[in-house]
């Protein structure tokens, strides 16, 4: 086992302009975009080739399991007649909302030795959000609005004329809007570079660090029969 703390700046997007077989995604017409913030804790697990932490022994490849805990801070945005709109601030369904949630990280992965101090890893992520508002649209349509911005950013059915008139009828304040069933959930695919901090790293031998191991020998352990 082995513990990590990691930071993410990521960022995500959605379009129903995209959904090409869901009509009533085409005449909800909603749009977001957001760059994000993630902050976790996690545990890493090694499947094949423990190691009793001595990393110098490590095998040429690792496949290990994380799992953890984290918070994100998430700010969805919109674009509006050429301008960018905060969509918290406008209360699309009626409700405000924190833009910060707690995330659960999970994920695969898989190091490769590049020799005795770097590793290259590549990861598969999954996070799953305690929100339904990453993409600001959870339960049902907010309003009426008094305010002229806040209107046209909740209700955006009329901008592209009539797709399914059944949904464009529903799509009212209190309608449908989103789907309060599940939690947003996102994935990272990475790829990073893993470097392993000798004791000594520091220490002057002569008039040179010895970090200069990591990268080329004398070996940091080359006194370790």
């Amino acid at each position: 086992f082995s513990a990590r703390v990691e930071f993410y700046y990521y960022n995500i997007t959605g379009n129903d302009q995209l959904a090409r077989n869901n009509s009533f995604e085409q005449q909800r017409n909603l749009s977001f975009f957001a760059n994000n913030y993630e902050v976790s804790l996690s545990g890493m697990y090694y499947i094949l080739n423990p190691y009793a932490g001595k990393y110098f022994k490590r095998k040429a490849t690792d496949l290990f399991l994380t799992a953890g805990i984290g918070a994100t801070k998430y700010t969805p945005m919109a674009h509006l007649d050429g301008e960018t709109f905060d969509l918290r601030k406008y209360e699309t369904e009626g409700q405000t909302y924190s833009n910060y949630a707690l995330v659960v990280p999970v994920g695969i992965g898989l190091k490769f030795k590049l020799n005795e101090f770097l590793n290259i890893i590549t990861e598969a992520g999954y996070r799953i959000a305690f929100t339904d508002r990453l993409d600001d649209v959870s339960a049902q349509y907010g309003g009426p609005h008094t305010d002229n911005i806040a209107a046209a950013l909740t209700n955006r059915k009329s901008e592209i004329g009539v797709i399914n008139q059944e949904a464009y009828d529903k799509m009212i304040p209190n309608g449908q809007r989103g789907d309060l069933r599940s939690k947003d959930q996102y994935y990272f695919a990475s790829v990073k570079l893993e470097v392993y901090l000798p004791s000594d790293l520091l220490r002057r031998k002569g008039n040179k660090y010895s970090k200069e191991k990591i990268f080329k020998k004398p070996s940091g352990f080359d006194k370790i029969k």
